[in-house]
């Protein structure tokens, strides 16, 4: 019986894991690209994972430079068993690669991907697309000008490459580094070091269709360069609703100030005081006084914290970054900083020297007249919340006060001295303290928030809130007792709903 009936619609999947890295430079003098981190985890983890829910067979990587170090990874890895090493004497290139595995692959469909890329494309969908189109090879592609130069035909099918775009050519798009092939096409794949577009070049004037899925829509990232790679760590904290990452691993910041982005890898040490505003700290990042990259920079005086603000930070490099190039900003120049119920929209802009943060509401918002009316309410009561500058009712926009990015949540991630946790906490319960006297006792003033009912029923919404939001989804916790806890919260309720 032949190998690909035996395993029925299962793959083999092929992982590019070999490049130099050589735009992603000094970052990669010191770790080789499919392990630079992100949020804790290499790069090659967030590829393993995703195809790892795919019917494979088994999973190849090819490996050149620093070798040693992915095959030390994958060997401690949990999909090791199930991983075929292919290591390159001299770096084979895209279409060399491939055919190097020859033998591995040629047994039924397989899916090649690059190691450089992040995306959150539906590889199931891609697969059976080419199963169903009778394609030698599909390619996942999109639309991205910087990259475009794809000419695609009326049919879906690859016709060409132009080296350079083409101006009016509606036509182009970018190959994402993500394709799935029949074995027949390794014929085309030349011994030695190739291109795999060349190998598409040669099937299509041979005959075979190349065709094309279009994933436009799709988050897609190549961490290619410091900037791509430092926006799509901030793209994944952005999307797990977070700022800030501090790997489990650091004990100690001493002072070390937050704003903005920030992610400390594990093996970094800050034993002086910082201040680090969309910033990445990769492992063996030392942040100390007699550091290089610390000396030079500050606020203005002598005496001044160093600040340390968009920037790569590794053992004994620092790359600037453009904050336009590695933050979420749209078509308008306006920054998204956070979303909320009903399409509630949150920007930054720039404002002189400093920024103001516009909310947009969508027209059906029922919580847009409460915030305008909640925040002046509590200002005129010396609740700090951050001041409202300027509101447009018709067009269900304000504009207040930027109070920074950094939640309490955020700035005890990093781990600090208990003196300064002691002093951050008294000056919560101070703000608490005047929010539940003061403010309380005018509660009258603003008819919107006394006639908010905060009951029973209010509060054990909160609570399976608490439970379904950070619980279950951000702490990914499965609870054993759960009906133990919701007598505990029902209790809860109970008490804090029998109060005034």
């Amino acid at each position: 019986m032949a190998e690909n009936e035996v395993h029925g619609n299962k793959i083999n999947i092929f992982i590019l894991a070999a490049g130099l890295g050589e735009r992603l430079r000094p970052v990669t003098n010191h770790i080789p690209k499919p392990l630079v981190p992100v949020l804790g985890k290499p790069a090659l983890q967030y590829i393993l994972d995703k195809v790892a829910k795919l019917p494979y067979i088994k999973i190849g990587i090819n490996v050149y430079y620093k070798k040693g170090l992915i095959e030390g990874w994958i060997s401690q890895c949990s999909m090791s068993d199930r991983i075929t090493l292919f290591r390159e004497e001299d770096v084979l290139g895209t279409g060399g690669a491939i055919k190097n595995a020859g033998d591995f692959l040629n047994s039924g469909t397989f899916l090649v991907y690059n190691s450089d890329i992040l995306s959150d494309i539906n590889l199931e969908e891609l697969i059976e697309n080419h199963r169903s189109s009778g394609n030698l090879a599909t390619l996942a592609v999109h639309d991205h000008p910087e990259y475009n130069c794809l000419v695609i035909d009326e049919k879906g099918l690859l016709s060409g490459v132009e080296k350079e775009r083409i101006e009016g050519q509606n036509r182009l798009k970018a190959f994402t580094g993500i394709a799935v092939y029949e074995p027949e096409f390794l014929q085309f794949l030349p011994p030695g070091k190739s291109s795999v577009v060349d190998a598409w070049l040669k099937a299509v004037s041979s005959g075979h269709k190349v065709g094309v899925f279009d994933v436009d829509g799709c988050y897609w990232n190549d961490i290619g360069t410091p900037s791509a790679y430092a926006g799509a760590i901030f793209d994944k904290l952005r999307a797990e609703g977070e700022t800030v990452y501090v790997h489990p691993a650091l004990k100690k910041c001493i002072d070390v100030d937050i704003q903005g982005h920030v992610v400390i890898e594990e093996g970094c040490e800050l034993p002086t005081p910082v201040s680090l505003m969309n910033c990445i700290l990769l492992p063996g990042c030392v942040l100390s006084t007699r550091s290089p990259i610390i000396k030079g920079e500050g606020r203005g005086d002598d005496n001044a914290t160093p600040l340390l603000k968009n920037c790569i930070i590794g053992p004994d490099f620092k790359i600037d970054l453009d904050e336009k190039d590695i933050l979420d900003f749209d078509n308008d120049g306006r920054q998204l900083i956070g979303t909320g119920g009903s399409d509630r929209r949150y920007y930054r802009i720039k404002k002189g020297e400093g920024s103001v943060v516009l909310m947009q509401c969508g027209s059906d918002d029922p919580d847009f007249e409460r915030q305008i009316e909640y925040t002046r309410f509590f200002m005129d009561r010396d609740v700090p919340v951050p001041g409202l500058i300027n509101v447009k009712t018709e067009k269900r926009q304000a504009v207040f006060e930027d109070a920074g990015d950094v939640s309490l949540y955020s700035h005890m991630k990093c781990p600090r001295e208990s003196e300064e946790i002691e002093e951050v906490y008294k000056k919560v319960v101070d703000v608490m303290i005047g929010f539940h006297s003061g403010a309380t006792e005018h509660v009258s003033d603003c008819p919107l928030l006394h006639g908010r009912i905060f009951d029973y029923e209010y509060f054990r919404w909160e609570t399976e809130y608490f439970i379904e939001r950070f619980v279950e989804g951000s702490r990914n916790m499965i609870l054993s007792n759960k009906r133990e806890l919701e007598k505990e919260l029902d209790a809860l309720a109970l008490k804090a709903g029998s109060f005034p």
